[in-house]
């Protein structure tokens, strides 16, 4: 008895020490070199990087616009303001998406260590470590860049799953509760999320409503009513005013493009796996439906929902992948041998963790690159005028469009912030004019945005060039 204490008090801290170390080294490289970067962080830094809050009515433009519906997205960033006034820097927003990468890692460690609890110590503390790793590796670039909530749900969501499986163990009203507020919260983060709750809960009820009793009904019922009330909520508000909707518009079919996130998706190949093993094991062994099976089957939903919307970058469905990420993990401890659990997480491990120093380097190089050229052509608007070429496009709602521009507001909006100035404009113009000295930023070139039009002879004097984004002096 005292030896297997022993082993599992060594297994337990060389565990955490681990995931400290890991944490801090992570943490580090968030907060050094720390900069805006492109794109949807211009909304943060005109708020609370100018100082100001996030309201949940500050984004009337994206409901009619882009036909969203996330007033929670960006209010965590408020936090900020207990601290101080006036203007915050990109390492404060930094340090607090640290914090929470750092709620996020030890919520799904303890959600391993949970599913694991039955596993000898020596093998669940490494099983679990990897795993954790795995989970980490899978978002760490989501956390170091300040843009959507899309860490917010990150940090949310392994509390939320933690808590209903729990839940699902102990039937602790506790625990269902504050699983219910968090997805209702999260749900208003980021739209997609409001499939969560509603699939868990109609897959738990469908294939498990004889074996359930009737507090598990209960939260189940809740699940559907949080995401049907979020659906509800969107039909009124948003659905009468909205002329376009989010999405990237892709110009593959809706099989293409979800063949196409399956195959860069690896987790999905083995969640799928699962899911025929367990549909095999349910229909022909009569054996008992469970709820890591409407996990399973919630993160196939999830993905279901996010490729109707043609959505395609792959960050997208990290949310997905992280719920079946679980289902694997039990399914693995259910039938799998420690040695061979170890051994897939190993792999996963190795296979996720392989590009990890790369997306560092990258994201360093981003930022460093980024800050000289903004606080370059941030001093230079004193003296000289700044023109952001903006062609006629033949229609206004293309996502292209909606980017150039998205990169011209965030890159006044990081002048404005620099220079501590919101009075720093760039001047746009339709048709290039070389009679206009100054410099010219053309944002990202490419036949779709330029078509036909060679670069202008007076513009060859490159002077900027940094995400997407390149400058010519015309003198």
């Amino acid at each position: 008895m005292n030896t297997t204490c022993n082993q599992q008090k060594v297994s337990a801290t060389i565990f955490w020490s681990l995931l400290v170390a890991l944490l801090g080294v992570l943490g580090y490289f968030m907060v050094h070199n720390a900069w805006w970067l492109g794109g949807d962080e211009a909304i943060v830094i005109s708020h609370t990087g100018m100082g100001i809050p996030f309201l949940p009515t500050g984004f009337p433009d994206a409901i009619s616009r882009y036909g969203r519906l996330y007033p929670f997205a960006y209010n965590l960033y408020d936090v900020l303001l207990l601290f101080g006034s006036g203007y915050f820097s990109p390492e404060a927003h930094y340090a607090l998406q640290a914090v929470a990468l750092t709620v996020f890692t030890i919520a799904f460690a303890c959600v391993s260590l949970r599913i694991l609890k039955t596993v000898p110590a020596i093998w669940r503390y490494s099983i679990a470590f990897c795993f954790t790793v795995i989970c980490v590796c899978r978002v760490y670039t989501e956390f170091t860049t300040c843009y959507t909530g899309m860490w917010i749900v990150f940090m949310f969501l392994p509390i939320f799953l933690y808590c209903a499986i729990r839940f699902d163990d102990t039937e602790h009203w506790g625990y269902g509760i504050f699983a219910l507020l968090v997805i209702n919260y999260i749900c208003y983060c980021y739209e997609n999320i409001c499939v969560i709750p509603v699939a868990l809960g109609t897959c738990s009820l469908i294939f498990n409503y004889k074996q359930l009793d009737k507090d598990k009904k209960i939260f189940n019922w809740l699940l559907i009513a949080s995401g049907l009330l979020f659906l509800v909520l969107y039909a009124i508000l948003v659905l009468p005013q909205a002329t376009n909707f989010y999405g990237h518009h892709s110009d593959n079919s809706l099989l293409k493009n979800a063949l196409k996130i399956f195959i860069a998706q690896k987790i999905y190949w083995l969640a799928l796996i699962a899911l025929i093993y367990r549909a095999v094991q349910i229909i022909r062994q009569k054996s008992a439906y469970s709820f890591f099976d409407s996990l399973l089957l919630t993160s196939f939903a999830y993905f279901v929902g996010t490729t109707m919307l043609k959505l395609d970058f792959t960050y997208y469905y990290n949310i997905g992948a992280l719920i079946a990420l679980i289902a694997i993990l039990y399914y693995s401890k259910e039938y799998l041998s420690p040695k061979w659990i170890l051994v897939l997480f190993v792999a996963l491990f190795a296979f996720y963790g392989r590009k990890m120093p790369s997306n560092i380097k990258k994201n360093q190089a981003d930022r460093m690159g980024f800050r000289e050229g903004v606080t370059w052509l941030a001093k230079q608007s004193d003296s000289t005028a700044i023109y952001w070429f903006t062609p006629e496009y033949e229609d206004p709602m293309d996502f292209q469009v909606d980017l150039r521009n998205c990169h011209k507001y965030s890159l006044e909006t990081m002048m404005q912030w620099y220079l501590q100035d919101n009075n720093v404009k760039v001047t746009e113009c339709a048709e290039f004019n070389p009679t206009l000295k100054g410099i010219w930023l053309f944002p990202i070139e490419n036949t779709k945005l330029f078509p036909d039009m060679p670069m202008p002879e007076e513009c060859q004097n490159k002077v900027f060039d940094a995400y997407d984004i390149k400058g010519y002096m015309v003198e």
